[in-house]
């Protein structure tokens, strides 16, 4: 996101060419993406995509294509993260399109680890590797598709598959830095799960220390694990107190479905706190809000799973 924020503000050079108009919301919707900011990324995503359609005497055959790969791409892969059906659609249309088969099967991937459904994203998981190895791109889309399956796994409490995505961002860390915060979250996560909570919060409150709402998309998680291992130590007064703060900094940032995963933990540590009703009335708000996005799987049952 810094590096994005160096570029110069290039809305005074749209009069010389339409396709600079394409550049600013390419970079508006990464630093929404980046932000964990996924409604607006969607839309923005959106709305660009529907504009390729149009007549355009602007972008070569060759950069509509290049076009339509990554936008298909982002928008199959943030729709997968949120258990979304529509991700498939993309997923189609980038089999479609020249290069797009590794993209088309992370998306899969990633949507069928949202449904729960292991064997299907086993299948594609293994279909993307097989991929890789053929055209040469062993760490094509490597970095998106381990984050999206520790966040699963973390969430899960699934021990192993959450130790197994540390030890893959381990690796990838030492080819690309950038994903240093991601590594201090699945420690915090692999520790929360083991029954270290003290060692667990220190990870966690590292990663937050390193990462801010609004700023890098592994905030919400930490934010969450951190009013998680609070409870986990009895620490629900702090948990509630925390969490408050934590929210607020989420909406403050714009972020919105994942301020709601924040604040489904929040509630859970109001109960905590004897106060059932504030907790019951935040939950279920999460849940319309959720069926209401389109969201299927674990991203729906987690608060469904909450509300219980």
């Amino acid at each position: 996101l810094d590096m994005l924020e160096q570029l110069p503000d290039l809305a005074p050079f749209e009069v010389l060419s339409p396709a600079i108009s394409g550049v600013r919301e390419a970079i508006a919707g990464q630093r929404a993406l980046i932000g964990a900011r996924y409604e607006e990324a969607l839309a923005i995503y959106r709305g660009r995509l529907a504009t390729l359609d149009a007549p355009s005497q602007h972008l070569s055959a060759t950069q509509l294509e290049r076009a339509r790969l990554l936008l298909n791409y982002a928008l199959g892969a943030l729709q997968a993260g949120l258990g979304i059906k529509g991700a498939l659609e993309h997923a189609q249309a980038l089999d479609e399109l020249q290069h797009g088969q590794i993209m088309a099967a992370a998306v899969r991937e990633s949507y069928y680890v949202r449904l729960g459904n292991t064997r299907d994203a086993e299948q594609w998981r293994r279909r993307m590797e097989l991929l890789q190895i053929q055209l040469k791109r062993p760490y094509a889309l490597k970095i998106r598709q381990t984050t999206q399956q520790l966040e699963c796994s973390a969430q899960a409490d699934d021990l192993e598959e959450t130790k197994r995505n540390l030890e893959v961002l381990q690796e990838l860390r030492e080819i690309y830095p950038s994903a240093e915060p991601y590594v201090r979250y699945a420690h915090g996560a692999y520790e929360r799960i083991r029954g270290d909570y003290a060692r667990a919060l220190q990870h966690i409150r590292d990663c937050l220390a390193i990462s801010s709402p609004g700023r890098h998309a592994v905030w919400p998680w930490a934010a969450a694990c951190e009013l998680e291992c609070l409870r986990a130590m009895g620490r629900s007064d702090e948990a509630r107190s925390v969490g408050q703060t934590r929210v607020h900094e989420a909406r403050q940032a714009g972020l919105g479905i994942m301020a709601n995963h924040v604040e489904l933990v929040f509630a859970l540590a109001e109960a905590d706190c004897g106060d059932f009703a504030a907790a019951a009335e935040k939950i279920d708000r999460n849940i319309e809000y959720r069926e209401q996005f389109g969201m299927r799987g674990l991203n729906l049952g987690w608060a469904y799973d909450a509300r219980a």
